[in-house]
């Protein structure tokens, strides 16, 4: 099932539908994600083995991208300093673990 939410513009506070248009985008997007997106994840976890179900409204997939990027960037940090704690404390040495955190990093550049 694929769900489309449709509005219609101006929204509150602009002249006509032709006035900043990807603004009153955004703004429908940020409402839909506020207001919609747990409730049809609930949905769609609990209907899993039933139905295929998707839903698009506005510029909310930017909004639940920002979201999922800010969630994962805590577990890299997170699991960065529990590695970098572990060195410490299997090295017993600050420095030891500072310069082998550093060739982790360092080993990044030419994976790129």
């Amino acid at each position: 099932a694929m769900s489309i939410f449709s509005f219609g513009l101006p929204l509150a506070g602009y002249s006509n539908a032709d006035d900043d248009t990807d603004e009153q985008q955004s703004e429908i997007g940020e409402w839909c994600y506020d207001e919609l997106h747990e409730m049809l994840t609930e949905f769609k976890e609990v209907h899993e083995d039933d139905i295929e179900f998707y839903w698009g409204c506005g510029d909310m997939d930017s909004f639940y991208s920002q979201s999922v990027l800010l969630s994962d960037g805590m577990f890299m940090i997170a699991t960065f300093l529990s590695v970098y704690l572990m060195m410490i404390a299997n090295t017993g040495s600050v420095f030891l673990a500072s310069m082998g955190m550093m060739m982790v990093f360092l080993n990044f550049l030419p994976a790129i």
